[in-house]
């Protein structure tokens, strides 16, 4: 027979929220905000950029940290015509509070067919940031720097998510180590 009583040791206790103060070295996940803009058939770099998606993180800690950056999407690119194209250019900015913005990383996506063609392909971006600035907030954004497309050709990036993994870098306090 199951006995209705069960010892404290056995009594399933609510989820509490990590506090990363008592182990600072417990990873987390932030998630990051997307943008909707107008995507343009024609984008120069010494045009204004258009930020696709951003995160930021606060790192507070006083020990080495590495923040890994993942941007994930889908890029359908409609080519008509003969010889038709489209190449996109795209940056991972960081900027921290005090700080000048930061190139970390150019990613450009190039497609050329002989004949009209719809494609939707997945687009998948991850980026390492190692010993970001401490005490500060940094903010990481892609954004989109240059379009170019053959006539009657068009895109469109949809399903964005951004979302950064941070977490201490192995030293001989570390537990994780």
């Amino acid at each position: 027979m199951h006995d209705k009583r069960q010892s404290a040791t056995n009594r399933r206790q609510p989820l509490q929220p990590l506090n990363h103060d008592l182990n600072p070295f417990t990873p987390f996940v932030k998630c990051g905000k997307v943008f909707t803009p107008v995507l343009p058939l024609s984008l120069t770099r010494k045009e204004p950029p258009l930020p696709l998606t951003k995160v930021e993180v606060f790192v507070k800690e006083r020990v080495q940290t590495n923040i890994l950056i993942n941007f994930s999407g889908f890029i359908t690119s409609v080519l008509r015509g003969e010889a038709s194209f489209n190449n996109l250019v795209f940056q991972l900015i960081r900027s921290c509070s005090h700080k000048r913005s930061i190139l970390r990383r150019e990613y450009p996506f190039q497609r050329q067919l002989l004949n009209d063609t719809t494609i939707k392909e997945p687009l998948v971006y991850n980026f390492c940031d190692e010993n970001p600035p401490i005490q500060t907030t940094c903010t990481y954004t892609l954004q989109l720097v240059k379009a170019d497309l053959s006539p009657d050709s068009y895109y469109d990036i949809t399903q964005k998510s951004m979302t950064a993994l941070v977490f201490a870098a192995g030293r001989k306090e570390d537990p994780y180590e």
